[in-house]
């Protein structure tokens, strides 16, 4: 563990102050060890009901962006679902506000618990159809719609996108269509509370099949990437530096066209002018202009 990750106190803390946040899960007595499985740092401190017990870990800060809200959700489901794949059931446990005062003596950093390596990333738990259960849930109290679309979003297409993935590797390429992506859609929408309309499920659906199409390729029952990781990045860097040429060769376009209407009207061709002819930005107007005459075509 590294210690700038780590805060030592030593006194109580009162929630109502609104200068931490507890991330606090409920579990039965029998899983009382899935934290240690999960690798993480010890609890902040336990509180045990009845046949139940409370695990908390503080963490400094309030989460009240939007994206650190978004980022704080997932935290929340990655860690529960990776209990689940462990064997165990937990649920998060959002009630310690009502506890005014509480003892502890440890307050960690986020990345200090997102960071472990049996929490598994978001990503990779989405395609369980329990990430989508747990997903619900997490949103049900949850008032800003905005972080709401975003995290239901992801669950659900990622969701689409990994039973894809299964259905091609089952099947094949030529026997995945979108009628049935929509139909797991369909499917996955049903477990959000429909909290999608049946536009998003197709313009999801519709987008996976294309992707699927251009980049794997059908061998029988198997499927394989048509390009290798390494192949994919120099595509990349290639097709970057395409577009970086088009842009080069359109600003200069520009510029030529300014500079020869300025002089169509009488005025002085200056980079200033250039720019405000061209629309242009000044480092680019003196960039091409001064190449235009060094080369002699103005």
């Amino acid at each position: 563990m590294r210690s700038n990750y780590i805060h030592n106190y030593n006194k109580k803390i009162d929630f109502f102050e609104g200068q931490w946040t507890a991330l606090a899960f409920m579990c039965h007595e029998d899983d009382f060890d899935w934290w240690m499985e999960l690798r993480m740092p010890p609890p902040s401190f336990t509180l045990h009901r009845s046949n139940s017990i409370i695990y908390a870990w503080i963490l400094p800060g309030v989460f009240h962006t939007k994206k650190s809200e978004v980022y704080f959700t997932e935290l929340k489901a990655r860690i529960i679902h990776s209990a689940f794949l462990f064997g165990y059931e937990i649920e998060h446990y959002r009630w310690l506000k009502n506890l005014k005062e509480v003892k502890f003596n440890t307050a960690y950093e986020t990345k200090l618990i997102s960071s472990n390596s049996n929490i598994r990333p978001l990503k990779q738990l989405r395609q369980f159809k329990e990430h989508l259960e747990i997903v619900n849930k997490l949103v049900l109290n949850e008032k800003d719609q905005k972080v709401i679309k975003r995290v239901t979003d992801d669950a659900l297409f990622d969701y689409m996108r990994f039973n894809a993935y299964s259905f091609v590797k089952v099947n094949s390429l030529n026997a995945l269509s979108i009628d049935y992506l929509i139909n797991i859609g369909e499917l996955g929408n049903d477990i959000l509370n429909k909290r999608k309309s049946p536009g998003d499920i197709r313009a999801k659906a519709k987008a996976i099949y294309r992707w699927m199409i251009k980049n794997y390729e059908n061998r029988g029952v198997n499927y394989i990437r048509k390009y290798t990781d390494k192949e994919l990045k120099m595509i990349r860097s290639e097709l970057a530096k395409r577009t970086h040429e088009k842009v080069k060769e359109k600003n200069k376009n520009k510029v030529l066209s300014a500079a020869a209407c300025l002089k169509a009207e009488g005025k002085k061709v200056t980079v200033r002018a250039v720019m405000e002819k061209a629309g242009v930005s000044i480092n680019t107007a003196r960039k091409y202009l001064k190449e235009l005459r060094l080369s002699g075509i103005i």
